[in-house]
């Protein structure tokens, strides 16, 4: 999806953000009692996921006495349009006409460009923060046999409900520019589709639970937040059936990413999102992938904290895994277990294979974080740093616990080969997983 809508609504949705799409429409306001409201809006949904809209009424209605739970209405190209709304908001955009305006944060926006119920042929996913790899490409020619245009994609086969899915990923067309400003400005920014090209189902629901949890592995491989918050349902004919803007969370982009996302590391990301889909699906309950652990990770990779802060939350990640290991068949163990000997266990149950002064090392980091929030290298006993050495610096302590914790993640989910040792740097690229 390129960036667009109705000029006039595309500019007051701007004033809370960068606007991905934008719709001019006429509809009502319900209520959570069933009364209904009759207004003017704009609505759409912002680079960042944000859904928004702004409703203008000629006269003034007491709403703020009563809970706005929905809108639905038609926009001036004939499409049916319902949202779903979350919260309030401050109206942000100049005021202009008497009358009553409002503004609400809205869960989901619902578009309709086609009154035929059909099924869609195809699925188009937009994603967030999505730092892209190839591995082949797509072109296209016109009528004449011309070539008009050569996408680079990243097909997938997964083996999902009812059979296998075949999926590519595509960057939007201006993705590198967008890539560089979120590596320089750490911002939020669409930079690439999910296409579902055949499923063995048609059901919607089904497609985007699929997507939303090919985009937790696509988190973890990149080592930022990665998510989807549109999906534009095509019809056989190429035409737009329905569109939904959602407003799933976000996180601002982070670059410490244990996948490599150049071209030439392509097949590593290939290879981990094919296999691990079925080893997260699996592990996805007992280990909590969906509800906390990888939101968790991704957290404290995130900047955003002091250094000693995000050293906190990635030792409490392990809490975390260790809490769940334990709750495991193979992780029984009695109580009060040194924490040693547990985090070696759980090494153990993920077939990685680390050093025993490695995981040491990681235990005495932990310690000096969680009681104290300094690292080891300025907080240890100066006893304990003589007979095992810490790293040279807070930001070194604080990489080698981001790698780590990387590697609990790909082996929890079956991945071998190539990763980016962060432990290591600045030769990140020396890690390989056996």
């Amino acid at each position: 999806m390129t960036t667009g809508g109705d000029q006039e609504a595309l500019s007051a949705i701007g004033e809370y953000g960068a606007p991905l799409a934008a719709y001019a429409a006429t509809g009502q306001l319900r209520c959570g009692d069933g009364q209904t409201q009759s207004c003017r809006c704009h609505c759409g949904q912002l680079r960042d996921g944000n859904v928004i809209l702004l409703c203008y009424m000629n006269d003034f209605v007491p709403l703020d006495d009563q809970q706005v739970v929905g809108f639905s209405g038609t926009d001036n190209q004939g499409n049916r349009l319902a949202a779903e709304l979350l919260d309030d908001l401050a109206y942000l955009p100049e005021v202009q006409d008497y009358g009553q305006y409002a503004a609400y944060r809205a869960r989901e926006l619902r578009v309709v460009c086609d009154d035929a119920a059909r099924a869609p042929g195809r699925l188009r996913f937009g994603v967030t923060n999505l730092r892209f790899a190839s591995t082949s490409t797509l072109t296209t020619r016109n009528e004449e046999g011309v070539l008009s245009s050569v996408v680079r994609v990243l097909p997938l086969q997964l083996a999902g409900p009812g059979g296998v899915w075949s999926l590519s990923i595509r960057p939007t067309g201006d993705q590198d520019r967008v890539v560089q400003g979120l590596v320089t400005n750490r911002g939020i920014d669409v930079t690439g589709e999910i296409v579902v090209e055949s499923a063995p189902t048609s059901d919607l629901a089904v497609a985007r639970q699929l997507v939303t949890d090919l985009c937790f592995l696509l988190s973890i491989a990149r080592g930022t937040k990665v998510q989807w918050i549109y999906v534009d349902e095509y019809g056989a004919d190429g035409r737009v059936l329905r569109r939904t803007h959602c407003n799933h969370i976000t996180r601002r982009f982070g670059p410490l990413e244990p996948l490599d996302h150049r071209p030439t590391a392509a097949d590593d990301t290939r290879r981990f999102l094919e296999a691990g889909y079925e080893e997260f699906v699996k592990k996805a309950a007992g280990f909590r992938l969906r509800t906390g652990l990888v939101d968790a990770y991704l957290d404290a990779k995130s900047e955003g904290n002091f250094l000693e802060v995000r050293g906190v939350k990635l030792a409490v990640v392990v809490e975390m895994f260790k809490s769940i290991f334990l709750e495991t068949p193979a992780g029984k163990l009695a109580p009060k277990k040194p924490f040693l000997q547990v985090l070696k266990k759980l090494c153990t149950y993920l077939g990685l294979n680390v050093e025993g002064t490695e995981v040491r090392l990681f235990v005495e980091c932990r310690n000096t974080l969680v009681h104290g929030c300094r690292f080891y290298v300025d907080g240890g006993p100066p006893a304990k740093k003589k007979k095992l050495p810490p790293r040279p610096n807070p930001t070194d302590e604080f990489l080698f616990l981001v790698s780590f914790v990387d590697r609990l993640f790909l082996r929890l989910l079956g991945y071998k080969g190539k990763f980016l040792d962060w432990g290591r740097y600045p030769n990140v690229e020396a890690g390989v997983l056996q």
